[in-house]
């Protein structure tokens, strides 16, 4: 359970990161409607994978009515802002809150993906940061018992 909770309150993180730093980035470039373009594609990362960029596309289509070249710009930017945050952010984020290393964030979400869609993606995390916890509870007692044997 403390996995659990501790993943949701790290994808919660993650999420007001994403928000931040797409409201900075089209404050930056000038983009119409900056906190509350934010504010969406915060609340949209909420929904694994798909989500952020739905919100980011529904944004787009929206700040193009206003200025088409806004919008291109927007879509371009939050490609440059989700790499960096899906690649670098969210496995460390998430990782740390679970106390799992961000590469098996990474296979993880890829093997829940390949398993069971998205909610493999929501549950394989917390599944595989419990595994992970067990299996180096039990290699620090059998260190323990070979270092005492060996005493």
């Amino acid at each position: 359970i403390r996995i659990f909770t501790s993943y949701v309150g790290g994808t919660c993180l993650e999420c007001l990161i994403l928000a931040s730093l797409v409201t900075v980035g089209s404050l930056i470039l000038k983009i119409p409607y900056a906190f509350l373009v934010g504010l969406v594609v915060g609340i949209g990362a909420l929904v694994p994978m798909f989500g952020a960029l739905v919100a980011a596309i529904l944004c787009a289509f929206f700040i193009a009515m206003t200025s088409p070249v806004q919008g291109l710009t927007f879509i371009i930017m939050f490609i440059c802002i989700q790499q960096v945050e899906g690649n670098f952010i969210y496995p460390h984020v998430v990782g740390k809150s679970v106390g799992f290393p961000p590469m098996y964030i990474i296979v993880a979400i890829t093997i829940g993906a390949n398993v069971a869609g998205i909610i493999g993606i929501i549950i394989f995390i917390p599944i595989c940061s419990c595994i992970y916890q067990l299996v180096s509870e039990d290699v620090l007692s059998r260190l323990q018992k070979v270092k005492e044997v060996t005493d």
